[in-house]
C-alpha cells in the first residue's frame, strides 16, 4: 500500500516538474498581465453595478429580489461585452 502511494507521489511530482518547466514556453507575461487587469476591471464593474442597484432598492423583500436579479443580469452582460473589447485591446485581431 505504501509503495503504491509513493509511486503515485513520484508520478505527481514528475508531471508537476514537466508542467512547471514548460509553462514559460506556453504562457507569456502579457497573458498574465492581461488576465490580472481584466479581473480587476470585471470586479470594479460588478461592484459598481451591484452597489448602484443595492442603494436604489425599493419595495421591501420583493424589491431586493428584483434588484439582485437586475444586477446579476447586467453584470453578466457587461462582463461579456467588456471581455470582448478588453481582449481585442490587449491581444489585437489575431484571427
Amino acid at each position: 500500500m505504501l509503495r503504491q502511494e509513493g509511486k503515485q507521489l513520484k508520478d505527481i511530482q514528475k508531471w508537476t516538474n514537466i508542467i512547471i518547466a514548460n509553462i514559460f514556453k506556453w504562457v507569456d507575461l502579457t497573458d498574465v498581465m492581461g488576465g490580472v487587469i481584466k479581473a480587476a476591471v470585471f470586479g470594479l464593474v460588478v461592484m459598481s453595478i451591484s452597489c448602484y442597484h443595492g442603494f436604489h432598492t425599493k419595495g421591501g423583500a420583493a424589491g431586493v429580489v428584483k434588484a439582485t436579479n437586475d444586477s446579476v443580469v447586467k453584470s453578466v452582460v457587461s462582463i461579456f461585452v467588456l471581455n470582448y473589447f478588453l481582449t481585442t485591446a490587449f491581444f489585437g485581431f489575431d484571427l
